[in-house]
């Protein structure tokens, strides 16, 4: 291929309009433990699926973050998590004792990994929405602690604003209060 053909064929990724947005572990919550083991069944149990992101009023949803918007999240109340095995990951959402759905994440598929403890669930999806429509990728890396399920999402997405090309990238952390049973 010629340089010339290199160039026009990049050329668009020069001119896509982009956007960053990392925003820090919050100071006042408290700091990460070392996972407990390097294996991930501590996560087993059920999290509130409204949490708390810091400088937020808006409360935002596991459901949401885990599935994306057509996952029927607003609806969701809680989210059990349980290992089936150690690459099975069954993901069960519920409005009040009602179950919405049950989804099955394997290791195989990409879906997550359990990484020294922490469990990394991944996924892409598209997007759409008046004048938008795109592609996402989103890496969840879950932590725990006593109380909570602490969750930094990256997502990076690509698409169409009315016409124009777009492209962004964000880290956002998120808190889930765990449930006693």
């Amino acid at each position: 291929m010629s340089a010339l053909r290199i160039l026009i064929a990049t050329l668009p990724l020069f001119l896509l309009p982009a956007c960053v947005a990392n925003r820090p572990y919050p100071a006042s919550w408290t700091p990460l433990p070392l996972p407990p083991t390097e294996d991930c069944r501590h996560f087993e149990g059920s999290y509130g699926d409204r949490g708390e992101m810091p400088a937020f009023a808006a409360q935002p949803s596991l459901t949401q973050q885990l599935f994306g918007t057509s996952s029927g999240w607003k609806r969701a109340t809680r989210v059990s998590l349980s290992l089936q095995r150690d690459d099975v990951l069954e993901v069960t959402v519920w409005e009040g004792m009602s179950l919405l759905f049950t989804r099955t994440l394997t290791s195989e598929a990409g879906h997550f990994t359990c990484e020294a403890g922490r469990l990394v669930v991944r996924d892409r999806r598209g997007v759409s929405g008046p004048g938008v429509a795109g592609l996402e990728s989103v890496t969840i890396t879950l932590s725990a602690t006593d109380d909570y399920l602490v969750a930094q999402v990256k997502d990076f997405g690509v698409g169409l604003a009315l016409i124009l090309p777009v492209a962004g990238t964000t880290t956002s952390w998120y808190r889930f209060r765990r449930e006693r049973e």
